[in-house]
């Protein structure tokens, strides 16, 4: 009970003060901006605008992880939900290769990799227009999520990649986003301090 109150508050605390911050000067700079003449100084405002609110968007999210119930059935079962969600949007179901020895892993690997093929799942809906996916999740915690669509998006949203390539480096380990061959994009997010 102590730690879902202590959730509860640091969830109402980041929804409060720091969404209700990064919004106000997001609504600051972005009025701001048409009054600005130098095309550069313009171009970085907006640029600023642009990351407050994919800030706002991490933080929702992180607030929404903590009201979360981890799923009962382990990190296996957590990862087919996943899977099955992004079907809805995919208009199909994703092939998965997981390692019965992902129920070993701790909390804090469970939820980088949840993470990982979240995200990966999300892009591949949005962006690639892939006919084909392949989630992999293998014993010593990396993730390798596949596609066969149209390869690396130029507008593709850093904000969450780049927090998943920072999961992997406290891991020691890194992330990678490369073209697939004949066509499509590999996602994957290697660990070298697993547990």
């Amino acid at each position: 009970m102590a730690l879902l109150e202590d959730r509860d508050r640091i969830a109402r605390d980041m929804h409060d003060n720091v969404i209700q911050r990064l919004f106000a000067t997001g609504l600051s700079l972005q009025s701001a901006t048409p009054l600005e003449q130098h095309p550069t100084v313009r171009n970085r405002l907006e640029e600023a605008v642009d990351e407050l609110d994919a800030a706002i968007k991490d933080v929702r999210h992180a607030i929404f992880e903590l009201h979360t119930v981890r799923d009962p059935g382990g990190l296996e079962q957590e990862i087919r939900k996943l899977i099955r969600a992004a079907g809805d949007a995919l208009g199909f179901t994703p092939d998965l290769e997981i390692d019965q020895a992902v129920a070993g892993f701790s909390r804090g690997l469970e939820a980088d990799v949840v993470a990982v093929v979240r995200e990966g799942l999300a892009n591949v809906a949005r962006h690639a227009q892939a006919t084909k996916v392949l989630v992999q999740v293998t014993s010593s915690g990396d993730v390798v999520v596949s596609d066969n669509g149209v390869g690396l998006a130029a507008n593709l949203t850093r904000s969450g990649l780049a927090n998943l390539a920072k999961r992997a480096e406290a891991r020691g380990g890194s992330l990678s986003l490369k073209p697939r061959e004949p066509h499509g994009t590999v996602l994957s997010w290697v660990v070298s301090q697993p547990r």
